[in-house]
């Protein structure tokens, strides 16, 4: 729970882990979750370099993820009912 100007607002929270072979995905479906949820603009490209979760020099040269990575964010809406799908 948030406290906010005396009113409690629920906040919703998500833990996922992303598990599965190499080269299936996992690091662009992290970077559109996030995008999705407004964390970033748009998501990033493992094949650009411009990932998130992919910080390290080798990974973005590489295009491959070498160590586990941890996001947080907050899911949208007011905790009560679904997020709205988006368009």
């Amino acid at each position: 729970m948030h406290h906010q100007t005396g009113d409690v607002v629920a906040r919703r929270t998500l833990n996922l882990g992303i598990v599965a072979n190499v080269d299936a995905g996992k690091t662009s479906l992290t970077e559109r979750l996030l995008a999705e949820v407004g964390v970033l603009d748009h998501p990033g490209s493992v094949d650009h370099g411009t990932t998130v979760t992919d910080s390290l020099d080798l990974e973005r040269r590489q295009g491959i993820t070498i160590r586990s990575s941890v996001v947080s964010f907050v899911l949208p809406g007011d905790g009560r009912s679904p997020p709205s799908p988006s368009t």
